[in-house]
């Protein structure tokens, strides 16, 4: 777990440098370069809470007293708990509905 915070404070750091060229940038565009960089990363655990909260802030060019709460619901990013939560009901629902992936299909059963 370890290596997946600091590879996120590694991606975070590229996302800080954003700082530079953001004034250049839409707020769609800024959001885009931090999802793409350090979304993927935040799937593997729910202690990386805080490199989400410090990217929302600099990708809303927030200083540290604006809470991060507040932009992550600005932004629509859920929370890393919740997003697991999300993550697993929606592969549950399409496996349940579509029948895919097909290894999760096989081994649920409806009750």
């Amino acid at each position: 777990m370890l290596d997946v915070v600091r590879g996120c404070h590694v991606h975070t750091r590229a996302v800080r440098a954003l700082r530079y060229i953001r004034p250049l940038l839409t707020l769609d565009a800024a959001k885009t370069f931090a999802v793409a960089i350090v979304s993927s990363r935040l799937d593997y655990c729910n202690r990386v809470q805080r490199v989400q909260d410090v990217l929302a802030r600099v990708v809303a060019q927030a200083p540290w007293s604006v809470s991060s709460t507040h932009l992550r619901c600005d932004f629509h990013w859920l929370p890393i708990r919740q997003r697991i939560i999300y993550k697993q009901y929606l592969m549950t629902y399409k496996s349940v509905h579509l029948g895919q992936p097909n290894y999760l299909n096989e081994l649920i059963q409806p009750c």
